[in-house]
C-alpha cells in the first residue's frame, strides 16, 4: 500500500471518530428572554404533550408536578435516537421559561441536527401555547 493510501484511510477514520461522538443542545445558554412564552405553564404543558408524539418523540416520563418531560425521538439518518428532556419554569404572570435538551449517544452527519430538533420543538410549543393563551382570553 502507498503512503498516499495510508493517509487516506487513516483520515477517513480520524474524521469518521470525530463524526461518531456525542451532540448535545440546549437553549439553557441562551437569555432568558429568549426561552419565554407568553403562556402559563399549565397549557405550555399541555401543548408540549400534545407535540412531542406528532414530532415522533416517545414520552417515557411525564412530572406534572415539576414540569418535565423526557423522550426519546426514533432512530433517524442522522443519529441512533436522540435524548429529548424539556423543563417549564413559571415566570412572572401568567409567561413561562422553556428549557429544551436534545442529546444523542452517537451522530453520523449532521452535527446541527439537535440544535435543529431543539429549536423547532420550542418554536411549535411556543407558537401553540401562545395562541391557545390568547383564544382563552
Amino acid at each position: 500500500m502507498k503512503k498516499s493510501s495510508i493517509f487516506i484511510v487513516l483520515f477517513v477514520i480520524i474524521l469518521m471518530g470525530i463524526q461518531m461522538g456525542c451532540a448535545h443542545y440546549s437553549n439553557q445558554k441562551d437569555p432568558v428572554n429568549a426561552r419565554i412564552i407568553n403562556a402559563p405553564p399549565d397549557i405550555v404543558w399541555q401543548e408540549a404533550l400534545k407535540i412531542l408524539p406528532r414530532e415522533r418523540i416517545e414520552i417515557f416520563i411525564a412530572n406534572n408536578l415539576d414540569k418535565t418531560i423526557w423522550g426519546k425521538k426514533d432512530i433517524t439518518f442522522w443519529s441512533d435516537g436522540d435524548e429529548v428532556r424539556i423543563k417549564i419554569i413559571p415566570y412572572n404572570n401568567a409567561r413561562s421559561i422553556l428549557n429544551i435538551e436534545v442529546k444523542a449517544n452517537n451522530q453520523l452527519a449532521g452535527w446541527a441536527y439537535q440544535a435543529d430538533l431543539g429549536k423547532k420543538l420550542f418554536s411549535k410549543i411556543k407558537r401553540r401555547s401562545e395562541s391557545r393563551f390568547r383564544a382563552s382570553k
